[in-house]
């Protein structure tokens, strides 16, 4: 594991306290509890997510990718049943709460992830 991941697994934490702190329905026992949730669904995001937009692509096209959330929500719904301690009444909760998160954590991955994608090259002649 690399710097670059470990950052990002941190902001996945952060991102996370900061959602709970938004919603008062939802709320972790404690944050051991944070930490296995982030990675539970670290797992669920790089293995099962794949497969499930793979499976279901043609009604994501035909949503024009709204049903992306759907996913989101399902992801972090199967990560709630599979870890203790983390209390969510219904579905439609943990779909704002991912939507939530999603934003939080882009946020915060933007400030402190700086990926540059373009190099430009300045010459002399």
């Amino acid at each position: 594991m690399n710097i670059k991941s470990l950052l990002k697994f941190l902001i996945s934490v952060l991102a996370l306290i900061l959602a709970d702190r938004l919603f008062e329905s939802v709320y972790f026992d404690n944050y051991t509890v944070v930490l296995l949730f982030a990675l539970v669904l670290y797992l669920l995001d790089t293995f099962v997510r794949p497969i499930i937009i793979l499976l279901t692509l043609p009604l994501t096209l035909f949503t024009l990718g709204l049903f992306l959330l759907i996913i989101n929500g399902f992801i972090m719904y199967s990560a709630a049943m599979l870890v203790d301690g983390i209390h969510i009444p219904d579905f439609w909760t943990v779909f704002w709460f991912a939507l939530v998160y999603s934003l939080i954590k882009l946020g915060l991955e933007s400030i402190f992830i700086k990926e540059t994608k373009w190099k430009i090259k300045i010459e002399k002649y």
